[in-house]
């Protein structure tokens, strides 16, 4: 045995672990040196606090905090809803079809540029060779899937640094699901379905879209022509949608640290207590997330895309008129439903709607074919692949999909058993259950279930906590270190919920 790297190993995980009472630039032999002096190290923990302390005293939330993070984020995204209010514009204008399109892709460059400056290269050429690839030989929409799935995972492994790949592959990933769909819509077979090429380009890199998303399909793309007046419903819409994209941003940046952290001052026992602080992490992170989708919500209302929904109306001659209305708001995301879920069945679809949509439409849909399960499968791996085989982002999405399985399954037991309303989602239409949702058990149960969701939330969030490798991307060795921090509980927890529901359907029918 080598003891020498298995010290050097040693000493490594000392320092990483200390490395959060230090400066930066701490070198880090005088890291270990106070490590080893105890009295020293203590000493310097107290000058600490006493610092820390006199820092509290002095500290101005709005000043140090909420200030510097609008003036940063507007720095940042102005450009984008610039532009995409522009184009808006230029639809409203009735300007040559083709020629928006050119400018949507002119836009969407131009974007890129203002979030990656020379690094948008990276997102740009593979793209537009993928795309004019696509235009000359038909690819198979699963074939396409494994193609850049294969690419994202060589450059986060071997051609980009993380740094620049942590920083771009949201883009790449957006503008690849956008490819694929079109592979597999044209796939159909039905030439309504087959894309000229200025309006390809203009689709994939619609500034709208192109940065933080969302994934829209090609038809939702052309919604952007079909409306050719501004009204106040459209303008508060965004508005609010921007309000709210705002808000999410600061309780991530400002308030959950700040906030959460007085309540340990009302409850002692949260303070020092991991799974309160794993809860903090979690939602730190959840906001963030909720920040993005909103904010991709708000650019693509402004470049006019909504919902549309079917209004049938009645003419004089009682023919009903089929036609279509735009409502001006588009979900992504769902707060509410993540923050305050019924099972993590919510969770699983709320979190990213528009990616729940793609998931489903082109890789389960077009999988099913082989069964249920080998359909599960292939979505997950497709999902992972998205995410370049990330080991932190596979292990979250595995473990969400196994938990959400195994509760829906375990509360579908119960509720068979009880004849109540528990099951993991609500019913739809008249509830048959012999005690329905206004039951007092039903609803302790429920909400029972509900605070086991966000505990699950808290272990499989609390991965993406606000270390040093945030920026570079989450290795295997720190999720695996978090979740032993926690000895693999929650799993565990799982694990033995599965097996009772198992041995339990031996005797008892379910269906």
């Amino acid at each position: 045995m080598d003891f020498g790297l298995e010290s050097n190993a040693i000493e490594q995980d000392i320092i990483s672990d200390m490395k959060q009472y230090f400066p930066p630039d701490t070198p880090e032999e005088d890291i270990l040196e106070l490590y080893r002096n105890p009295d020293k190290f203590q000493a310097y923990i107290n000058q600490l606090e006493t610092y820390y302390a006199e820092e509290y005293k002095n500290y101005s939330i709005y000043n140090q905090c909420i200030i510097p993070v609008l003036e940063q984020s507007f720095a940042s995204i102005w450009v984008l809803l610039f532009l995409c209010l522009v184009l808006r514009l230029l639809c409203i204008t009735k300007l040559p079809r083709n020629t928006i399109h050119v400018i949507s892709f002119i836009f969407g460059c131009i974007s890129l540029w203002k979030f990656y400056e020379g690094d948008m290269v990276y997102v740009l050429v593979p793209a537009v060779i993928t795309m004019l690839l696509c235009k000359l030989v038909r690819i198979p929409g699963l074939l396409l899937t494994v193609m850049a799935g294969s690419l994202m995972l060589a450059s986060e492994n071997y051609f980009l640094s993380p740094i620049v790949w942590t920083k771009i592959k949201g883009s790449v990933m957006m503008i690849s699901m956008k490819i694929i769909s079109i592979s597999f819509d044209e796939e159909s077979g039905d030439p309504d379905k087959v894309i000229p090429f200025l309006e390809y380009f203009g689709y994939v890199f619609n500034p709208a879209s192109v940065i933080f998303g969302p994934f829209i399909t090609h038809l939702t793309y052309q919604q952007m022509f079909m409306h050719s007046n501004i009204s106040l419903n459209w303008l508060f819409n965004c508005c609010q949608v921007l309000v709210t994209a705002v808000a999410c941003l600061l309780w991530s940046s400002c308030g959950s640290s700040n906030y959460l952290a007085n309540i340990e001052d009302y409850v002692p026992g949260l303070r020092g207590n991991r799974w309160w602080k794993a809860y903090q992490e979690a939602q730190q992170f959840r906001f963030s997330h909720y920040f993005s989708c909103y904010l991709s919500e708000a650019s693509i209302l402004l470049v006019g895309i909504g919902t549309l929904t079917p209004n049938v109306k009645s003419s004089k001659e009682n023919k009903k008129k089929k036609e279509q209305t735009i409502q001006w708001r588009s979900p992504v995301t769902s707060l509410m439903m993540v923050e305050f879920p019924r099972s993590l069945v919510d969770v699983v679809t709320n979190w990213n709607l528009p990616v729940h949509y793609w998931l489903k439409q082109y890789i389960f849909k077009s999988t099913r074919k082989y069964g249920v399960f080998a359909a599960i499968l292939i979505t997950y791996v497709a999902s992972s692949m998205l995410h370049a085989f990330n080991f932190q982002l596979s292990a979250v999405l595995l473990s969400i999909g196994v938990f959400a399985y195994v509760e829906a399954s375990f509360r579908h037991l119960l509720a068979v058993w009880f004849n109540a309303c528990i099951e993991a989602r609500k019913c739809r239409g008249k509830c048959t259950h012999k005690y329905n949702k206004n039951n007092f058990f039903v609803m302790a149960v429920n909400l029972m279930f509900s605070m086991v969701a966000v505990w699950n939330l808290a272990y499989l969030g609390c991965l993406f906590d606000a270390s040093e490798e945030e920026d570079k991307g989450y290795s295997m060795k720190h999720a695996l270190k978090k979740w032993q921090g926690y000895n693999y509980t929650n799993h565990l927890v799982m694990l033995v919920v599965l097996v009772f529901q198992k041995l339990s359907g031996l005797f008892v029918r379910t269906d």
